[in-house]
């Protein structure tokens, strides 16, 4: 099971050489944004994205998972850009209802090769818009409706072909304080199956190889 915009792009891509590669691996793909549950439905592996709650399942880190704040060229002709993340506060925001709370996290961007030392400050937003779905945030987005923090690996070539501006880009940004990944999740057991870790090697690998998501 996995996110649906996240499988359609980055994992059902890869799905004929995986099994090419693994012909005796059998494959049931649910693409859903609900959060499953693994152990009554019978499920051997999850794609999450995000942080992970306190549970039992065993957890692998694929790849961080980095959003950025953008808007289409049209909003910022209308409304200007912000010129700091507290100036959000006095633009339209498109929103995804199921995060916790209305607030993004931004700190100053560390210098190249260095950790992040700031703490992470919020900042309240407001908004007319949400949509519990990220390619919809992104169309809206396009559409000059507001300015929407999207994962770059949904981005596609929004940014290189001028739909979608990057703001803030001195400054990184998240919907929690703790940062977020994309993770293989999947139930505590003696011996992980010869099939999960196939699936887990190969996709970690995969996007281990990318340059960016937009490749």
């Amino acid at each position: 099971t996995m996110p649906r915009a996240f499988g359609l792009r980055h994992v059902i891509p890869h799905l004929p050489e995986f099994t090419a590669r693994y012909p005796g691996i059998d494959i049931d793909a649910v693409l859903s944004d609900e959060t499953v549950n693994l152990i009554d439905n019978g499920i051997d592996l999850a794609i999450r994205i995000g942080v992970l709650p306190d549970s039992q399942l065993i957890a692998r880190r694929l790849a961080m998972h980095r959003r950025i704040a953008c808007a289409s060229p049209t909003y910022l002709e209308q409304h200007g850009a912000p010129d700091s993340p507290a100036a959000l506060a006095g633009h339209e925001v498109l929103r995804f209802p199921l995060m916790p709370d209305d607030r993004w996290w931004f700190a100053a961007r560390a210098p190249r090769g260095e950790e992040q030392v700031d703490e992470p400050i919020p900042v309240q937003l407001r908004g007319r818009l949400r949509a519990d779905d990220t390619d919809a945030l992104r169309q809206l987005a396009i559409a000059g409706c507001g300015i929407a923090l999207l994962p770059v690996w949904a981005l596609g070539h929004a940014l290189r072909d001028g739909r979608l501006v990057h703001l803030l880009a001195d400054w990184d940004v998240q919907t929690a304080r703790t940062a977020s990944a994309i993770w293989a999740v999947y139930p505590p057991k003696k011996t992980v199956s010869s099939k999960v870790r196939a699936f887990i090697d190969f996709y970690a690998d995969r996007y281990a190889r990318l340059v960016d998501w937009e490749s």
